[in-house]
């Protein structure tokens, strides 16, 4: 028996999706959906998206109606439940309505049909979309196409993002102090300074403060999604106005692309957003030896000066500072590297955000490898454990990490291992370890 969840609008379809549900239930499989839970449009989102991942397949049936968007976001829960299903390898049936199909005007509801219309455009181009005239002849096409397409996965899709998620508790935790000043009557950017060593997985740290962190912190407003630009950093200029002025032309082109837009222009188009925004730049080591504090009080003023913000808007702001590293870039480079980046550090470490009075604006803790105990923690969250065997997982990484620090001419405690080293392991971990039936 398969779980199949049935995704629709429910005002407007409740005879077809009865008739979907029956037709799932002929084939000896178990339907999920609203009905379960609640005969509603304004259902619950994390709940709905609960259910999508615990399925085998998605069945989607679109009349006229886009449905309700949760929180005020762009996209109707029908949409996210799709692109979860989507996202996350799950075989997706599609079945739309006939344009031509006699159908009800009150189902029709005119401020909906710029968005359903796309949607249904969509969907129709990405699938083999089936199309039904009735109750009765979805239930006909549900039963042939589950009954042709549905197959147990192996194992269930693994998230990229999962071995990234080993430990930031730390930088989580500094954010969320920043997120508690924040004034819900007078917003100002928040703005954080995310800084490591080039092997941290600076790149997937910023994601999962997207997909990730964010949406923790502020779960009523990222019900959506949250957005990200980039704002490239300015190499060769060394004046502070320069590096503000160039700031301004690269987020121009991201936001409007147009490098003749103005803050205000950038501002103005980045309130229409609903959700939160990032905004990214990332500075190395090779720019520092260039433009000295002067890059830092440069990016910092240039969000100082920012235009005010809306009431509803929640803008964060990442400078990203990467220190350079490896060794193949020779002896004596790295050695002046390592001096360049000790005298970030010292800079970091004492920075004064005391003249940003329009900003919430902090350093967050310096991105380290893992410890055995941080790494065996993740190994046991409910993330992992829905995919692997924790005790198998467990014993592989206090293994591993025997092994390392058996390897290391220097012993430190507790032991940390680089992110770009640990991570491979984690992938073959997971691997070895990885259930043999998905667990539903």
């Amino acid at each position: 028996m398969f779980r199949i969840y049935v995704s629709s609008t429910y005002l407007d379809l409740v005879g077809e999706r009865r008739a979907a549900r029956d037709a799932i239930h002929g084939l000896g499989h178990y339907a999920v959906g609203m009905e379960n839970y609640s005969s509603s449009d304004q259902r619950p989102l994390d709940r709905c998206l609960q259910d999508v991942r615990s399925c085998h397949a998605y069945v989607g049936i679109f009349a006229w109606r886009y449905g309700f968007r949760p929180g005020g976001g762009q996209k109707s829960i029908t949409q996210l439940e799709y692109e979860e299903a989507r996202s996350r390898g799950i075989p997706c049936f599609l079945f739309l309505l006939d344009e031509n199909a006699p159908w009800p005007r009150s189902r029709v509801p005119d401020d909906e049909q710029i968005q359903i219309k796309a949607l249904r455009s969509m969907l129709s181009a990405e699938h083999l979309a089936t199309y039904f005239q009735d109750a009765t002849t979805l239930a006909q096409a549900v039963t042939q196409s589950l009954a042709n397409g549905v197959k147990r996965p192996p194992n269930p899709p693994i998230p990229d993002i999962l071995p990234y998620l080993c430990d930031r508790s730390e930088q989580e935790f500094a954010l969320r102090e920043v997120i508690r000043r924040l004034d819900p009557k007078r917003p100002h950017p928040v703005a954080c300074l995310v800084h490591g060593e080039e092997t941290e997985a600076h790149d997937k740290f910023l994601e999962r403060l997207q997909k990730v962190i964010i949406p923790l912190l502020l779960p009523k407003e990222t019900v959506g999604c949250v957005l990200s630009y980039r704002m490239e950093w300015p190499e060769i200029v060394r004046t502070a106005s320069d590096i503000r002025r160039r700031l301004e032309v690269s987020l121009s082109k991201e936001v409007l692309a147009s490098a003749m837009g103005t803050s205000e222009a950038v501002n103005s188009q980045l309130a229409k957003y609903s959700t939160p925004l990032i905004i990214h730049s990332h500075l190395i080591t090779e720019n520092w030896e260039q433009q000295g504090k002067t890059s830092l009080d440069a990016f910092f003023r240039f969000w100082q000066e920012w235009p005010e913000l809306s009431v509803s808007q929640r803008l964060f702001v990442f400078l990203f500072v990467k220190y350079q590293t490896n060794s193949t870039i020779g002896s004596f480079r790295l050695r002046r590297y390592r001096r360049l980046n000790a005298e970030l550090r010292a800079v970091l470490e004492k920075y004064d955000f005391r003249r940003s009075d329009r900003l919430i604006a902090t350093v967050l803790p310096e991105l380290r490898g893992p410890t055995l105990s941080e790494t065996q923690d993740w190994a046991r969250s409910k993330e992992v454990s829905k995919f692997c065997d924790t005790q198998a997982l467990v014993t592989a990484l206090s293994n591993y990490y025997a092994i390392w620090e058996s390897q290391q001419k220097e012993r430190f405690v507790p032991v940390r291992i680089p992110t770009d080293k640990l991570i491979p392991e984690l992938v073959k971990f997971i691997s070895q370890a990885q259930l043999k039936e998905r667990v539903l």
